[in-house]
């Protein structure tokens, strides 16, 4: 098992835990990898154990999140490795929002890097969290 990353702690501001969080994200968070596409696993500090993060300019994931606010039953998806994400692009980052399972879980990813660790994500996330019977918006295959 490889160490993480010497870099500085990162404040990870994390939505107040519920119960389906406490349920769902402790196995999801149990098979994060150490290494998420060429960036170490970094310490972090959040009021909820569901934060991880990678490298710097870090990645993060936060599990048990609220329904985006930008979702609607007509908004695109993109399918990656059998997760249906919704993306917010932003100045710095896009977040991706897995919207097909028992809880909300985003991925910040910062701007200019591709979408390879939603991917590698994803693979966890499939094996690691149910799937709700009816997505929030229907998966638009990704090219």
């Amino acid at each position: 098992m490889s160490p993480r990353a010497e870099l500085p702690i990162l404040e990870v501001e994390t939505p107040e835990v519920t119960p389906d969080a406490d349920r769902l994200c402790p196995t999801l968070m149990g098979g994060l990898p150490l290494t998420l596409a060429d960036s170490q696993a970094r310490p972090v500090r959040s009021a909820s154990p569901y934060a991880a993060a990678w490298g710097d300019p870090p990645i993060v994931l936060r599990c048990g999140v609220p329904r985006p606010p930008g979702l609607a039953a007509d908004s695109s998806v993109f399918e990656i490795n059998g997760v249906a994400w919704f993306t917010e692009p932003g100045e710095d980052d896009t977040v991706w929002t897995a919207v097909d399972r028992e809880v909300y879980v985003d991925v910040r990813v910062p701007s200019g890097q591709a979408s390879g660790p939603v991917a590698l994500l994803s693979v966890v996330i499939t094996d690691r969290l149910p799937m709700i019977s009816q997505p929030s918006a229907s998966p638009t295959p990704t090219r």
